[in-house]
């Protein structure tokens, strides 16, 4: 897909939350969409690709553009680092550990 063939979409034009159909038409009209400050890819196989290739899609240099004087761990990271994090973290969203902080 060359770049004049992936939509702009600008975030103010999507629907409400409650207008889901809406949103996935939106969504629907390509594999690729441009938004203001990136791209979504909006396939279960181009997400794979890009969950599978931190060199080419890079956590850090989306999350640069913040200028956080600290990086926001995980999602700041890539594969082993971002790895690492995750497994420190992972038993603290546990179901188990969630449903605790759930009030019913």
């Amino acid at each position: 897909m060359t770049a004049e063939a992936i939509p702009k979409i600008h975030t103010d034009d999507l629907p409400m939350p409650e207008a889901r159909d809406e949103a996935w038409l939106i969504v629907g009209r390509s594999p690729i969409v441009e938004l203001e400050d990136g791209y979504a890819v909006t396939t279960r196989d181009l997400v794979e690709t890009v969950l599978k290739d931190p060199a080419t899609f890079s956590s850090k240099k989306a999350f640069d553009v913040l200028a956080s004087p600290v990086p926001l761990v995980p999602i700041a990271f890539d594969p082993p680092q971002q790895t690492r994090y995750r497994q420190i973290l992972q038993p603290f969203f546990s179901p188990g550990q969630l449903s605790r902080l759930n009030p019913n």
